[in-house]
């Protein structure tokens, strides 16, 4: 084994012993990997380095919200601080560059959309629920809130696209 690659595996494994999420920072990737694998993004947007605690109105992630997030999810964090991520803030309706989207195990659906901060309570609350495999996605929901998208039957969800994000192109808000 290379010495790269067992530096890697040793990393990784501490990295899931730790209940700490890694986190991505390329959607497009991460939303091809989401589709191969059948698991569910959790894309949070934030400005700067470790930004990711700042949709916790409490102001840090809970220990049990981000073993929630390392054990169910593939994780994006948007630095929306840098220009290249504006675009992508932009497409997910999340201009003022604090918020939570969830999308489902297929890639192709927003399950949960948030601007801002939410409670650790509530955070815990949304991405057990939709962490849940047996869960099917009809519509998206907001907290405190449902917004209703009326989703296409069959696999031809987003696709016409180019690969360029059907999570983003055809459930988000504009």
């Amino acid at each position: 084994m290379s010495t790269t690659m067992l530096a890697f595996t040793l990393l990784a494994g501490l990295c899931a012993g730790s209940g700490a999420p890694a986190w991505h920072h390329d959607y497009y990737r991460c939303q091809q990997l989401s589709m191969r694998q059948q698991k569910p993004l959790a894309i949070v947007l934030g400005k700067g380095a470790g930004g990711w605690d700042q949709i916790a109105l409490e102001g840090k992630l809970s220990a049990a919200v981000l073993k929630l997030l390392a054990d169910n999810y593939l994780c994006v964090y948007v630095d929306t601080t840098l220009d290249h991520n504006q675009e992508l803030a932009a497409a997910l309706n999340l201009r003022d560059g604090v918020g939570l989207v969830l999308g489902d195990r297929t890639g192709e659906r927003q399950a949960f959309w948030h601007a801002g901060q939410l409670a650790q309570r509530d955070l815990a609350r949304y991405l057990q629920k939709y962490a849940d495999p047996k869960l099917v996605v009809t519509y998206t929901e907001r907290h405190g809130a449902t917004r209703t998208s009326l989703y296409p039957s069959g696999d031809s969800v987003g696709r016409e696209t180019g690969g360029t994000g059907a999570l983003l192109e055809a459930y988000c808000p504009t």
